[in-house]
């Protein structure tokens, strides 16, 4: 078995030695902005539920909103498997997780025959918002991990593997939790026996399924995440309002939870607050479908500024909105960027990247209808606009990154066209292929 190994992995040496690149290329940013030092929010979060779970963290006082349940256990136990690698413990699972995005990407790439499959490590590297998010301690590169494993699994007939990868995403994070719904339909679209599909569907709830009939035996509610309300309440009625009584989302947030009863029962706030906000999403119905593009547009947001504010060059905006009013996009600009003219020239420079990239995943989509790979077609749009329209009121470059790996699948074979269109025939791919 070992020389079976060792085999695979001689022949795989140029795949595996361009997705080591992306990886050396994160954790060198990581060490340059800080192990202990990053500007997005929620890294605590997770890195304080991680760091004490040996003392049943979940079950414990009242007075710390980590113990209700508010993020679900799976990333934080993956980082505490690596406790012992002190302030690099969340390296470790988002190196690997990332190592392994890139891995199966290239597969994904090699199933649907796309001949420039050795850019992939390229387009990830050319990623500033994947490479960032992976340096610090927030659950998306391993999300994207199972999700995409997910996706090559039931790509080759591994119904269950693929479930069990759902749900171990969905336990990361619970943006996962109605994928398999997707999942599902392109089982039955392909006609598979109804044992697969049912089959499939429980292993994709399974953990999802235990971590609410745990949470329900400790606290006598079956709930998955107290997360969920709270985000319905202030990103998607809060933002809507926030818009259309122009009152600072701030504010507004404020004014929503004084309308929430001040009481020590946390699960009956969570429970109001969820009710309140899809009253006031039926009562603004209408308005809230009209802003919701208004959001969307924010899930195309270049994703060159988590670089920067890993580097300290920027720092989240803060303020930028304000200078804009006041001394025009110039001042703004300026502002936005402490004056550097370095990172104002990456940015710009990045800019002319990723228009390009979104005409290439433009002429991707086109070339999928060519094609007449309808299948492919009809299943990236609906999963990329899963990831669009889920966290409507809330969206910026972040949510983009679990739709990341399909939308580079789509610009691949943009890139495929272009090559071949205005360029010399392509030769043989270069990078071996993968299992």
């Amino acid at each position: 078995m070992l020389n079976k190994f060792s085999g695979m992995l001689y022949r795989n040496r140029i795949a595996i030695a361009w997705a080591i690149l992306p990886v050396g290329i994160m954790l060198l940013l990581a060490v340059v902005g800080g192990l202990r030092d990053y500007p997005f929010p929620d890294c605590d979060g997770y890195l304080r539920i991680s760091h004490n779970l040996n003392g049943d963290y979940w079950a414990t006082s009242k007075d710390d909103i980590y113990s209700y349940g508010i993020r679900t256990p799976g990333y934080p136990l993956l980082i505490a498997l690596f406790h012992w690698a002190g302030p690099a413990d969340y390296l470790i699972p988002n190196a690997l997780a990332l190592f392994g995005i890139i891995l199966i990407f290239q597969r994904l790439a090699q199933h649907f025959e796309l001949r420039h499959h050795q850019w992939a490590p390229v387009l990830f590297l050319l990623t500033p918002g994947m490479i960032a998010v992976a340096t610090v301690p927030l659950s998306e590169t391993v999300f994207v991990f199972f999700v995409i494993a997910a996706l090559i699994a039931l790509f080759f007939g591994r119904h269950v593997i693929s479930g069990l990868c759902l749900s171990a995403a969905t336990l990361c994070r619970p943006a996962g939790m109605f994928l398999f719904i997707i999942f599902a339909a392109w089982l039955i679209w392909k006609k598979k026996s109804w044992r697969a599909i049912i089959l499939f569907i429980f292993c994709a709830n399974l953990f999802q399924g235990l971590w609410t009939g745990r949470n329900y035996l400790r606290h006598g509610s079956a709930f998955y995440s107290t997360i969920g309300n709270y985000m319905l309440l202030h990103y998607k009625a809060g933002s809507y309002l926030s818009w259309k009584q122009n009152i600072p989302f701030d504010e507004m947030r404020e004014q929503l939870n004084r309308q929430l009863p001040e009481t020590d029962d946390w699960l009956a706030r969570n429970r109001i607050a969820g009710r309140l906000g899809r009253q006031l999403l039926l009562e603004n119905f209408l308005g809230f479908c009209l802003w919701a593009p208004r959001d969307m547009i924010n899930f195309f947001m270049p994703d060159i500024n988590p670089l920067l504010e890993r580097l300290r060059i920027t720092s989240g905006n803060r303020g930028t909105l304000d200078v804009l009013r006041r001394a025009g996009p110039l001042a703004a600009f300026k502002h936005y960027f402490a004056g550097s003219p370095y990172a104002m020239i990456l940015t710009l420079v990045y800019l002319v990247y990723y228009s390009l990239l979104w005409c290439a995943i433009g002429i991707g989509f086109v070339r999928l209808l060519q094609k007449r790979q309808y299948e492919l077609l009809v299943g990236a749009l609906f999963f990329i606009g899963y990831f669009l329209v889920l966290p409507i009121g809330n969206l910026d470059w972040r949510f983009r990154m679990p739709a990341t790996p399909v939308l580079l699948l789509i610009a691949l074979y943009g890139i495929e066209f272009i090559i071949e269109r205005f360029g010399r025939k392509p030769p043989a791919a270069t990078i071996t292929s993968l299992p």
